[in-house]
């Protein structure tokens, strides 16, 4: 799991703990050094097309992009990155 992921499916106050227990448990991979310059040029590249991506999925759009995986969510704010990247979405 990235841990940008981990951070946002922490951030839930409802979480029950038993819930937060088996995340805490799901092995992390590693960030590469450069993917925070990756991801801000992704997001910019969106908003030159006039798209307003939200920072928390871009780097979870960037995170995927980075180690081939393929993106499950039903969040609609991913739907610019699989337009517009080789970003394969899972759960639409």
């Amino acid at each position: 799991m990235a841990p940008v992921v981990l951070a946002e499916l922490l951030s839930f106050p409802a979480l029950p703990p038993a819930a937060e227990r088996t995340l805490l448990d799901v092995p992390q991979r590693p960030v590469p050094g450069d993917h925070w310059q990756r991801a801000g040029k992704l997001r910019a590249e969106l908003r030159m097309k006039g798209l307003q991506p939200k920072l928390m999925d871009t780097l979870i759009a960037q995170y995927c992009l980075d180690h081939g995986l393929i993106l499950m969510s039903r969040g609609k704010g991913f739907l610019p990155f699989a337009k517009h990247t080789q970003l394969a979405l899972w759960g639409f």
